[in-house]
């Protein structure tokens, strides 16, 4: 009795150990991995960035107009897409006019529907908007089709990428998860997500860190790439 208890031990031992070793030649090889950063405007020109509903800029006195990435939530009607509020509940206005009455030059998008988005595609590209444009996304179907149509725009990790990211990182396989996102938003009840060696992961593969708040801190932490304002 006493020597099947002592093989079943060494056994779990065994397999214990060969397991931390493969995590640890995992995460090994995840880390020798190399990467080029993306050559694209919004990622090359701006050193913060500062995302803002129209509501929220105007509690932000300190920053200049240019600073701005207007951000801007949208659902559907009938095929046709509206400014919405932040619950998707109210329609504010029809987006195409909101573009003619407003000449961009970038724009954050918080899409709400997987309806017609062909036509917000060509509604933002008739506006020249072929590439300043920021995409938020509960949904991963909702951004895999607009990556298809619209690959140069930028895109955010939804809900389920972060999770993943979380569950990878916490195994110490981070290294080896998928990071098909642009940037990342960390609202304050996600912080601890953030440690220093998933923070080390996202800039060596140069995924922007945007830090959700309702004010302008006093001074970033070195990893912050921007602030989304609610």
């Amino acid at each position: 009795m006493k020597d099947a208890v002592f093989r079943l031990l060494a056994i779990s031992i065994s397999v214990l150990m060969v397991t931390i070793l493969i995590i640890f030649g995992l995460n090994w090889l995840g880390s020798q991995q190399k990467f080029a950063p993306l050559d694209h405007p919004l990622l090359n020109n701006d050193p913060h960035y500062f995302i803002a509903t129209q509501e929220s800029i105007s509690n932000q006195k300190s920053l200049k107009y240019e600073q701005i990435i207007p951000l801007v939530y949208l659902t559907t009607d009938r095929d046709s897409w509206y400014i919405t509020d932040h619950n998707f509940k109210e329609k504010k206005q029809d987006f195409d006019s909101y573009l003619q009455q407003n000449p961009l030059s970038k724009v954050a998008l918080f899409v709400n529907s997987r309806i017609n988005l062909g036509a917000l595609v060509k509604s933002l590209f008739d506006s020249n908007l072929q590439e300043n444009v920021l995409i938020f996304a509960n949904e991963q179907k909702i951004i895999i089709e607009l990556k298809k149509m619209a690959p140069r725009w930028l895109y955010s990790a939804n809900p389920s990428q972060k999770m993943r990211l979380k569950v990878m990182d916490s195994f110490w396989i981070g290294s080896l998860s998928q990071y098909d996102f642009d940037f990342i938003v960390i609202n304050p009840q996600e912080k601890e997500v953030l440690n220093n060696r998933l923070v080390n992961e996202l800039q060596k593969r140069f995924k922007k860190i945007i830090y959700q708040t309702e004010n302008i801190p006093k001074e970033f932490p070195s990893y912050i790439d921007g602030v989304l304002f609610l």
